[in-house]
């Protein structure tokens, strides 16, 4: 919801240490990614447990993992994405093994995809992401392709 283009109405509650969070959508038609192209300072690594758990259906319960990379579609009429094919790989072209979350293998997603690398990323380290993708709703998008770049921490 926080990645939604638009001013954004949301109203939360939080009981017996859970927090519930209800938004509203703004009907502004974007594709965004996180980290944001050019981003600095991301993460190297992620192991919050979480419900649902994306890595449940890739056997990575519990493990630790590479920051995880989002691609997400909003607007009216934007349905699933479909992921035809996804690519990490270093400044200096090496490539980062990574499992992909999409709608077709997570019942929690409908117009978003995760990339999670396998490993905590590198250091002070630049990232390539390329995403070629369709977006299934009241029309079939193109194929659409998306590439953008991140740097991560120094620690």
């Amino acid at each position: 919801a926080f990645l939604q283009p638009g001013k954004l109405s949301f109203g939360s509650g939080l009981e017996n240490q859970r927090l519930t969070m209800t938004c509203e959508t703004t009907g502004v038609k974007a594709v965004l990614c996180y980290p944001y192209n050019g981003q600095t300072d991301v993460p190297l690594a992620w192991s919050q447990p979480e419900k649902p758990n994306p890595l449940a259906i890739h056997g990575l319960s519990g493990k630790v993992v590479g920051y995880p990379i989002v691609l997400a579609a909003f607007g009216v009429g934007r349905g699933k994405i479909h992921v035809n094919e996804t690519s990490l790989q270093t400044d200096a072209g090496e490539i980062v093994t990574h499992v992909v979350n999409n709608p077709e293998n997570d019942e929690h997603l409908d117009n978003a995809m995760f990339i999670i690398p396998r490993e905590p990323l590198k250091a002070n380290t630049g990232y390539v992401v390329k995403v070629s993708f369709s977006i299934l709703g009241d029309e079939v998008s193109a194929e659409e392709e998306k590439v953008w770049r991140f740097r991560t921490t120094s620690k």
